[in-house]
């Protein structure tokens, strides 16, 4: 590591490196991830020269040396952490420990419900202090984060997530109001609905009801075209399927096969994550070529 100075230089860069890496985390959680989902913290390029002093040689002084310093390093990923996004209020300063990194809240792009946005849009974290639960085991911290959001545009009502750091960890635990999934533009309108929540349900590792949405999906969309309400699910099939042109039903997926599987996945309680890709696809196609053959 060279001199004290040196150690010093790079103890500081490793203080100043980390939030600004903790902060980017924060952001590809909040604008790339799903419920449950995680992130870690990629410190291996700040690292680099810690790692090397683990491997130094020489007098075993200088060799206990460079391992102690080494271990300043390492303690810092395992500090506390305090979030901030705008003015301090006076009660945060009684909480901090002399061994923490304080972590500014990344602006995010995320999508706004509010009638008047509908879209995605830039979100600023509330100038507040973030409440957190602290938990330390085995060395590390274990926190809990409530976080506030605002849309930039309509300054709606705050979305709030609730994120679980371990180590360095970032694991997307809750949201105010349920993640906003766009769907293939092709899809029949009044059914939309039940395909986004299959992407939101197997997204949040609950395949089986993703499987239980696409099904519905499809019952709802073949039960709005037939005349008779009270039809069988086979016979909505069959009927749907009489309406299509022939090269139709040979060139593309099959509406009636895909509920075919997804029932048997359904009734047999299969979350078969490989059927709720190909189903996903299959539909995609189906009504992208319908659009094409104007069906």
């Amino acid at each position: 590591m060279g001199s004290h100075e040196d150690f010093a230089k790079y103890l500081t860069s490793v203080q100043e490196g980390l939030p600004p890496l903790i902060s980017a985390g924060f952001r590809q959680l909040l604008e790339n991830k799903h419920l449950y989902q995680k992130v870690e913290i990629d410190v291996k390029k700040l690292m680099t020269p810690a790692s090397i002093m683990l491997k130094t040689s020489g007098p075993p002084s200088a060799v206990l040396q460079d391992h102690a310093k080494t271990r300043q390093c390492i303690n810092i990923l395992s500090w506390i952490w305090f979030l901030e996004s705008g003015p301090k209020s006076t009660g945060m300063s009684n909480l901090r420990s002399p061994d923490h990194l304080v972590i500014s809240l990344p602006t995010i792009k995320t999508f706004c419900s509010n009638q008047s946005c509908d879209r995605i849009e830039p979100f600023n974290p509330l100038p507040k202090d973030h409440v957190a639960l602290n938990h330390r085991a085995n060395g590390k911290w274990q926190q809990i984060f409530a976080v506030e959001y605002e849309c930039q545009s309509c300054k709606g009502l705050p979305t709030v997530f609730l994120i679980r750091r371990d180590g360095l960890k970032l694991v997307l635990e809750g949201r105010s109001t349920i993640e906003h999934v766009e769907v293939p533009k092709d899809l029949p309108k009044a059914q939309k609905k039940y395909f986004s929540d299959a992407i939101v349900a197997h997204n949040s590792g609950q395949t089986l009801a993703g499987l239980f949405f696409l099904r519905t999906f499809i019952e709802q969309y073949t039960r709005e075209l037939s005349s008779d309400a009270d039809l069988s699910a086979d016979k909505l099939m069959e009927n749907y399927m009489e309406l299509l042109p022939k090269d139709f039903k040979d060139r593309f997926p099959s509406l009636s096969k895909i509920y075919s599987d997804l029932s048997a996945a359904v009734h047999n309680a299969d979350a078969s994550v490989d059927l709720f890709d190909k189903t996903i696809l299959g539909l995609a196609e189906h009504f992208e070529a319908k659009r094409l053959y104007k069906i």
